[in-house]
């Protein structure tokens, strides 16, 4: 985000925190104008800043660096994109997806979130994309979803945003219960990289799948990661 950019959404935010104004109101403004907007185009001036707001939930919201970072990935994704843990950011998914004609499936281990974010979608007319309910499960080594069957084998994105980071393991599992289902070459793009057990996946994610990767010093910092065909061998 350049620097008159970050000012003015500062500015932006103090503006909406102070005066208060209807969540649900700005809310469906920013996803329509974000809806409207072509694919590639600059995103409209505070659509996310908004957006954030308007969903109400900015203690697990994602910050605006990666949200418009995973806006430019999923873009350009060829297959299948698959984002683990729902919110904001699923909403924005599934727009671009039906812009783009790719498909989104979203995993969401809690029930009642699971219903708020489908509803969501479904009320922008976005409900051709999959939230699916996937608890939390033990596989031995770790914790992680549930795995839906109904999950393709071509997804060329991984938004990885969950589950909980007091989870065991942690999002460790996400590539070595997916790897058999990821396309030839897959982006993942892992929140919260600046956390020492976000860092130690990558280094283990690296080791074991010959991932490479970069990470963004942002708030909280995101690590895009490229995994090649030597996972899915």
């Amino acid at each position: 985000m350049h620097a008159m950019d970050s000012f003015l959404t500062r500015l932006r935010r103090r503006q909406l925190n102070r005066s208060k104004p209807d969540r649900e109101r700005i809310f469906g403004k920013a996803i329509r104008r974000f809806i409207k907007r072509p694919v590639g185009a600059r995103l409209p001036m505070f659509a996310l800043t908004d957006a954030e707001y308007g969903w109400g939930n900015e203690t697990w919201a994602a910050d605006e660096d990666y949200l418009s970072r995973l806006i430019s990935e999923a873009e350009v994704a060829s297959g299948t994109i698959l984002e683990c843990g729902s919110g904001l950011s699923t909403i924005l998914l599934a727009a671009i997806a039906r812009q783009t004609g790719a498909r989104l499936h979203s995993l969401e281990h809690n029930v009642e979130w699971q219903q708020r974010v489908s509803a969501t979608c479904a009320a922008f007319g976005l409900a051709d994309n999959t939230v699916h309910y996937a608890p939390l499960r033990n596989y031995g080594e770790f914790d992680w979803y549930s795995v839906p069957d109904a999950l393709p084998d071509d997804i060329s994105l991984v938004v990885c945003d969950g589950p909980p980071s007091d989870t065991r393991g942690g999002r460790y599992g996400a590539l070595p219960l997916l790897a058999s289902r990821l396309a030839s070459e897959c982006k993942v793009l892992l929140d919260d990289a600046n956390r020492p057990p976000e860092q130690a996946i990558l280094s283990r994610w690296e080791t074991e799948f010959s991932t490479t990767w970069e990470r963004r010093d942002t708030a909280r910092g995101f690590a895009r990661v490229v995994v090649g065909s030597s996972a899915t061998s």
